[in-house]
This record gives structure tokens, C-alpha cells and sequence, in this order.
């Protein structure tokens, strides 16, 4: 299958002066989805019709830049930092009912159409609703599923000369991901509602 993607990078690089370089990279690149998403949920069950028509609509920014400074043979520093923001709607549903041999109604003695408007076929298509934010008061997102995440990162690689047999180096870093996702987690016809995470890492 295709998810018609689109990218495009940027990089840049040169002399500042006569100890320092510099160099810049931009990367961006969005999705429309691998799968198509033709659900059309039962009412009154916590289910809406999905927002996003594919699955995963995503969009990702990457940035990173570097920073070198070699004012001697005798000691250099190399600074680099990255920035990524990675944004997913309607995220979720990557697993497929292609399998039904009980078909596709109700099941006694519950009587309960979990199963209904799956097509029950491996293609592109699958069948899965946003959540209904009357049925589930404080969802995020307005109930549709998502991801948001960004992470920052850096490291500070610097180098010293003492003798023609010894350097010293020295490469300290930092990470930090902050990262909140409610994922899918209901079908066309049963209302079970989606896990929500958010979290926050420094390293």
C-alpha cells in the first residue's frame, strides 16, 4: 500500500569565521495514511465516524545543527543539537479483522454487534471510530485518537591536546522526550474507550 508521502530537506553549511563552521539540516515530511478507514459506527455506542479517512495521517519535523569550533591544534569542540516534533491523527488500527467464521452480526447470547460494518477482508481498508466525547466526557483531542511527540537532544564532543601521545576527551550530553498519545482502542460498534498517556523524560 501507499501512503502518499511528501518530503523535503534543507542543509546548509559554511565558515563563521576564520575557528569557527557551522552547518544546519531541515528535514520535513507528512503521510496521508496507509489505510483507508471506512468505518461507519452504530449511534448511542461511543463511537463517532472518524475525522481522518487514513490511517495514520502523520507529519514530522526534524532539525539539527552543529557548531565547530577549532581555535588550535591543540583543542577543538564540536556542538550539536536536534530538535524532532512528530505529530500522528487518528493514529491506531494497525491491526485488521481479515478472519470472521462466525460472520459478521451479532453474537448470542449477549447479542451484541461487535463485529458490525467490518468488511472482514485483508485489504486496505479497516473499520475503527473516533470516540464520542458525549459518551466519554473529558476524552482528549475531541476523541480522536493522536500522538504528540518532541524530543530534544544535544552533545558537546570537546578535545585536548596534552602531549603528542595523550588527548583528552570530553562528551557530555542531554535528552529530553516529552510525549503524550491516546491511541485507538474502540471499534465500529463497541464502546471501549482508548488509553491516554503522558509522560515527560530528561536524561
Amino acid at each position: 500500500f501507499e501512503a502518499d508521502e511528501r518530503f523535503g530537506e534543507i542543509l546548509a553549511s559554511g565558515p563563521l569565521g576564520s575557528t569557527v563552521k557551522a552547518r544546519l539540516a531541515l528535514h520535513y515530511s507528512g503521510s496521508e495514511g496507509f489505510f483507508r478507514n471506512t468505518a461507519s459506527p452504530l449511534p448511542n455506542r461511543g463511537t463517532l465516524v472518524p475525522k481522518y479517512k487514513r490511517i495514520t495521517n502523520s507529519e514530522l519535523w526534524m532539525a539539527r545543527g552543529t557548531l565547530l569550533f577549532e581555535p588550535s591544534n591543540a583543542y577543538d569542540a564540536r556542538l550539536k543539537l536536534n530538535f524532532v516534533k512528530e505529530r500522528w491523527n487518528g493514529t491506531g488500527g494497525d491491526a485488521q479483522l481479515a478472519g470472521c467464521p462466525d460472520g459478521l452480526g451479532s453474537v448470542a447470547p449477549i447479542d451484541i454487534p461487535f463485529l458490525s460494518g467490518s468488511e472482514c477482508t485483508l485489504d486496505r481498508n479497516t473499520q475503527l471510530g473516533d470516540l464520542d466525547p458525549d459518551f466519554w466526557p473529558g476524552v482528549p483531542n475531541g476523541g480522536v485518537p493522536f500522538l504528540d511527540s518532541k524530543q530534544a537532544f544535544g552533545s558537546l564532543e570537546q578535545n585536548l591536546v596534552i602531549s603528542p601521545v595523550l588527548k583528552l576527551t570530553s562528551v557530555p550530553g542531554y535528552y529530553r522526550i516529552d510525549h503524550e498519545i491516546m491511541p485507538r482502542g474502540n471499534t465500529t460498534s463497541t464502546p471501549t474507550i482508548a488509553p491516554h498517556y503522558n509522560f515527560r523524560n530528561t536524561q
